[in-house]
């Protein structure tokens, strides 16, 4: 079949039809339009300008197989001039002592929406996918593209300083990307790379399926592919009629020109792009999951000899690295995005790695304005999982992943990506190791200026949050130094334990450092008596026949507890029949989540390999959800035995507004209030008066009211936080002492004062403080800390299907300031203590045996899980991904 078609591009060849010649006998000729080129920016690399700054003492990851150095770096006309130990300059040289610091390049991202889908998240802001048509080639992301988006400065000083900005995937063929600097400027042509090439987005699977469906098609695999055929041989087709057009006007031109000019094509922008695509001009990327299609679409580029740069996401790459590798192809993928829809579902947190031991140029790359903030976490994850797996790379291997590789993927990778002479000054100075959850970048340096300082907080800001955002950088809090925790672990510091080899319900943990719930204790052990804990402490009673397991080097935790979450109610987000955690209804607080909630679900033994040990399960939608629960993650129907429950609310515009919002809740609260106080008469007689809500929601508001079941309230800006303390102000002062649990709350710092009187705690995520909406403009990476000083409680979630990703939310905060134990408590105790889990939280004595065995500090990406207890059950790892990996893997496995 692919021979005929081939066959084919050579026979239609012939069949282009032209336009027909004047028959006006003229020798006059007009230059056609020409096809737009692949490299557009009109800057250069020439004469670039910049001071002469010499970076001392670094610790220098420079990228390339030098690997990391001790040294200096002199930048100069924006340039990396030297690389070398101590370098000469003259005295009026600008010098920065590194000494204990890091020096990387900027970081690069191959996937971003920055620009295109801005912040705030606004059906205005929305010009990412022109989905209008399967096929939009003609359409150019720069065109698109908003300089004022708020998380551009955020990238630039999070470390990125290059970003290639694509169109979303709705399409078939989506158009051209741009290869961008991230210092924003008035307009996107000053900050055009100079000399990328543009990036063609083409998209694979369930995306155009989706969008299209019911546009005309396609609406399956098959109308992809037999879209890209299409309008591949049209474009062909149109290149060889210019071809011709060409070869005739030259011999024209030869022949003193008797006769008419030849008549040019008429010019098609779209197949432009894909001629282009096919010259190798435009760099090809093409957002693909599965194995199978990025197959189909490696035979594709073959048959119209096209190359593909790099597959993005690309979550099955490790089903196919060694084609890859072979056809020189790269994947742009995530450490850890899994299941969010079903071509997502075989994706591992080993991709990355497993692919690059194959020969495969691993990136890591975004697809987030907030992920993008902290790639260098990314790599470590991947890194930590490919060691896991007992593949042998390292800090060095993993570094390329989020610069060397992506500059190359991008064609920019004579220009940067590495660190070494001639190259463009893009460096970052890091006051950490760059996989450290505790580093953050000092200064970031594009084109040989500083372009961020953290010391004398330099740094870019958008207009849109002029008058706003009036706090400066925000993200230390008002401590000096911020205690943070023992770091990233030393490699094979002490043998892993065995989990084949544990004893469980009774068994002392020896010579940790233990983390008891309050306070770090080091070289203590933990004694569990019949899965509870007996005693904590430098020594332990407990005779000679209880098992002893040595954990010298180890760390000792309470089981985390993540109290947002959709663990067991949800499989695959993006499919009805896998959701089971919405009432569709706005008012729903007789809905029991609980109801649809699969113990054995996939996901939960995923999430007790990151140390998670309990949950709360919320249901979503509506303004009141519903009920929640706790459940422990024991895989199995006791483990919501003892459930508590949890009435989740949130104030939202799709239910019309504010006003209505409260109106219908203080509605729903006083029919609730008439029900139990003629609750018996009512049940005999419903239909006899007009209340709001049936008898089943009116019993679980009298639930809140007689703070039996707490009430979690999501909200945003500062207005709802003091709307909601004003609500349950007057039901205190109708004697109804319901428990508010406020969520999300980005500016809770401003309303900090009264929090902290009214004891009121509230749930937060580190890493979504941005202006997403309209109602989160005032958001600040310190919000964990500010709280903590101002003494209101609260506790730190991911709020996200990822619940992996919890202690990575706790180190985050932790980089910004909150102590180290308050962050462990953020997570453990204080998430027991607000959600009522009276028996787990800490390791105080008689509490159940919820425990953790950590590699090194929990908070570090590079430490993993060696053991895990529920209520002294040692539960044995792995889990569905590890499998796909062990499958799919030459090399040994470990831990």
């Amino acid at each position: 079949m692919k021979r005929l078609l081939l066959l084919s591009l050579v026979g239609l060849t012939a069949c282009v039809a032209e336009q027909p010649a004047s028959t006006k006998k003229s020798l006059s000729y007009q230059e056609p339009p020409q096809a737009p080129s692949g490299r557009l920016s009109a800057k250069t690399l020439e004469n670039l300008t910049s001071p002469e700054i010499l970076i001392q003492n670094a610790r220098i990851m420079t990228a390339t197989d030098q690997g990391t150095t001790k040294g200096d770096i002199l930048l100069r006309d924006g340039k990396i001039m030297k690389v070398g130990d101590r370098l000469k300059v003259s005295a009026s040289t600008q010098t920065i002592d590194a000494e204990g610091k890091y020096v990387t390049p900027g970081i690069i991202d191959t996937h971003s929406h920055i620009g295109v889908y801005p912040m705030p998240g606004v059906k205005a802001h929305s010009d990412g996918n022109e989905a209008i048509r399967a096929q939009t080639a003609d359409v150019w992301a720069e065109h698109s593209f908003w300089p004022q988006d708020p998380g551009l400065w955020r990238a630039l000083v999070s470390g990125v300083t290059t970003i290639q900005v694509l169109p979303g995937s709705a399409n078939l063929i989506g158009g051209r990307g741009v290869t961008l600097h991230t210092v924003p400027e008035t307009a996107v042509e000053a900050m055009k790379f100079p000399g990328a090439p543009q990036g063609l987005k083409m998209a694979c699977g369930e995306n155009p399926k989706r969008v299209y469906s019911d546009k005309g098609g396609p609406a399956t695999r098959m109308g992809n592919y037999a879209g890209y055929r299409k309008y591949f041989q049209e474009a062909f087709e149109y290149g060889e009629a210019w071809r011709r057009y060409e070869r005739d006007l030259a011999h024209w031109r030869d022949e003193d020109k008797k006769e008419d000019p030849p008549t040019a094509p008429k010019r098609n922008h779209a197949y432009d792009t894909l001629v282009a695509a096919m010259k190798g001009e435009v760099m090809v990327h093409i957002h693909c999951y599965r194995a199978d299609e990025m197959s189909l679409m490696l035979d594709l580029a073959r048959d119209f000899k096209f190359k593909v740069r790099s597959f993005h996401h690309a979550l099955e790459g490790y089903k196919i690295a060694s084609r890859l590798a072979a056809e020189g192809v790269s994947i742009s993928t995530w450490a850890d995005w899994w299941g969010f829809k079903m071509e997502a579902f075989d994706g591992i947190p080993y991709n990355a790695a497993m692919s690059h031991a194959k020969g495969v140029k691993s990136i890591i790359h975004s697809d987030s304005a907030e992920d993008i903030r902290f790639l260098n976490l990314e790599a470590a994850k991947a890194l930590t999982a490919g060691r896991s797996l007992g593949l042998e790379m390292n800090d060095d291997d993993a570094i390329k992943w989020i610069t060397q590789y992506p500059a190359w993927a991008l064609g920019i990778d004579q220009y940067v990506g590495t660190i070494e002479e001639g190259k463009i000054a893009d460096l970052v100075l890091w006051d950490d190791h760059p996989f450290s959850a505790y580093a953050k970048t000092e200064k970031v340096f594009v084109k040989g200026q500083i372009v961020f300082d953290r010391i004398t907080e330099k740094a870019p800001q958008s207009d849109f949050e002029t008058g706003i955002r009036n706090y400066g950088l925000a993200d230390r809090g008002s401590q000096d130094e911020a205690k943070v925790g023992p770091g990233i672990p030393t490699i094979e510091a002490s043998p892993s334990l065995n989990p084949a080899t544990l004893p469980q319900n009774s068994f002392v943990l020896v010579g940790a450092t233990v983390f008891d719930g309050e306070q770090l204790r080091e070289d203590s052990s933990v004694w569990v008596e019949n899965g509870r804990i007996k005693s904590v402490g430098a020594s332990v009673e407990a005779g000679l026949q209880v098992p002893r397991i040595k954990a010298v080097g180890k760390i000792v935790t309470p089981g985390l507890i993540e109290v947002q979450s959709q663990l067991g109610t949800v499989l695959v987000e993006m499919e009805s029949q896998a959701k089971d955690h919405t009432a569709h209804a706005d008012m729903s607080p007789g809905f029991h989540v609980i109801d649809g909630f699969d113990p054995y679900s996939i996901r939960i033994p995923i999430a007790r390999e990151h140390g998670i040990s309990s949950a709360i399960v919320k249901p979503v939608g509506g303004m009141i959800s519903g009920q929640g629960f706790s459940v422990d993650l024991r895989s199995s129907m006791a483990s919501i035995e003892d459930s508590q429950s949890y009435l989740f609310a949130q104030i939202n515009h799709r239910n019309g507004n504010r006003g209505t919002f409260w109106l219908k809740i203080r509605e729903a609260f006083e029919d609730a209030e008439l029900y139990s106080q003629q609750m018996s008469f009512l049940k005999m007689r419903p239909m006899s008066t007009h209340l709001s809500l049936s008898p089943i929601h009116l019993e679980a508001l009298v639930r809140v009211m007689k703070a039996e079941m707490p009430l979690v309230l999501e909200a945003h800006r500062l207005s709802d936080i003091l709307g909601a303390l004003r609500f349950r102000k007057e039901m205190h002062d109708k004697g109804y002492k319901i428990e508010l649990i406020l969520a999300g709350a980005e500016e809770s710092w401003l309303a900090s004062k009264q929090l902290a009187a009214a004891q009121v705690p509230v749930i937060i995520t580190p890493t979504q403080q941005m202006p997403r909406t309209l109602n989160q403009l005032r958001v600040r990476d310190d919000l964990a800390t500010l709280l903590q000083e101002a003494g209101v409680p609260f506790v730190i979630s991911t709020n996200d299907m990822n619940v992996r990703r919890l202690r990575q939310q706790a180190g985050r905060a932790v980089a910004y300031g909150l102590p180290y134990e308050n962050a462990l408590k953020s997570i453990t105790a204080d998430a027991a203590r607000y959600f009522k889990l009276d028996d787990r939280g800490s390791l105080s004595v008689g509490l159940r045996a919820d425990l953790v065995v950590w590699s090194g500090d929990p908070l570090e990406p590079q430490s993993y899980v060696e053991a895990l207890w529920i209520a002294g059950q040692l539960q044995q790892p792995g889990h569905r991904q590890r499998q796909l990996a062990r499958s799919y893997l030459d090399a040994p496995v470990s831990h």
